[in-house]
């Protein structure tokens, strides 16, 4: 690639300028004229041959990566930060800027994020190469077995995606229960019951060991049948959530997202199927440069688990 430099002539006639260059041999790619100033584009070879046979005139611009690679020697700083800004480029692009997860069951991801972290999975750390994705994303399959039907690992760019799907409980349908009793206080919303007696109904407060649902019926000769039970009862349950940061950060924004993760993460221990979840999410109480926290939450539940 040919390196060019456009020079500002002063010279009392174009023609004139012209005509020297062609006696000199000197040859001129491209000019124009702005204001009785002459501009011309001359191969960079020809320096040498213009500064000895012209006197007023300057070099107002260098193209080409000769001229680009002589400004780089000419001008150290300006060497320095272009390998500073390729070391930036690619340590940044080098990173991890952020880590999605999408799936259906919100207990989990503060355990698999904490799992990520510990495999050096991190915002603002290094990414990782696709082979050691997939061997973290076998040794998070191995340990949450249990709690997920199915996990997916896999990089966007500076993005980590974690795909995961909540492992299905599987009812049988053939199992009768006993009466089923409320295992914590609560107000009735619903009911999901096949079989058994009722003895609450909508609406009624009850406490920890109250009777809901009764495996057994009189029949009209006053005899008590087991009939045994089958379903669920759901109930708006409360909590009051208190957590606290031992090493609190600077940032109060970053204090908040991290107390109330840690106080999500601890309700949703409650929570234990698909039809369950939070109903309301109120905070009592903050104070985030310390880092505490109270939160009263409501969820919405089977009492009968």
């Amino acid at each position: 690639m040919i390196s060019y430099d456009i020079y500002l002539f002063h010279y009392y006639s174009f023609s004139a300028l012209i005509n020297r260059c062609n006696i000199l041999n000197i040859s001129v790619k491209k000019y124009y004229i702005y204001n009785n100033d002459f501009y011309l584009k001359i191969p960079r070879k020809y320096r040498k041959k213009v500064s000895e046979n012209f006197n007023d005139f300057k070099i107002v611009s260098k193209i080409g990566v000769i001229n680009f690679f002589e400004l780089l020697i000419n001008k150290p700083i300006t060497l320095i930060s272009l390998f500073l800004s390729i070391f930036l480029f690619i340590n940044l692009a080098s990173r991890v800027y952020k880590i999605e997860l999408n799936g259906d069951y919100p207990y989990i991801e503060s355990y698999v994020k904490e799992e990520l972290k510990n495999e050096g999975i991190n915002i603002y750390g290094y990414n990782i190469k696709e082979e050691n994705i997939n061997v973290i994303e076998n040794k998070l399959k191995e340990k949450f077995n249990d709690e997920l039907e199915s996990l997916e690992i896999y990089k966007r760019g500076a993005k980590i995606v974690v795909n995961y799907k909540k492992r299905r409980k599987i009812n049988d349908l053939t199992y009768n229960k006993g009466s089923l009793y409320a295992t914590k206080d609560g107000v009735i919303k619903s009911f999901d019951i096949s079989k058994g007696n009722k003895q609450v109904k909508i609406n009624d407060f009850v406490r920890k060991g109250d009777l809901l649902v009764s495996d057994m019926i009189t029949n009209n000769n006053e005899e008590n049948i087991n009939i045994g039970t089958r379903g669920s009862v759901f109930a708006l349950t409360y909590y009051f959530v208190e957590v606290s940061l031992s090493n609190p950060l600077n940032e109060e924004i970053e204090n908040y997202v991290s107390l109330l993760d840690m106080a999500r993460k601890e309700v949703y221990r409650n929570i234990n199927s698909d039809a369950e979840y939070i109903e309301k999410e109120s905070i009592l109480v903050q104070d985030l440069k310390s880092g505490y926290m109270k939160v009263y939450y409501v969820l919405y539940e089977d009492i009968t688990i």
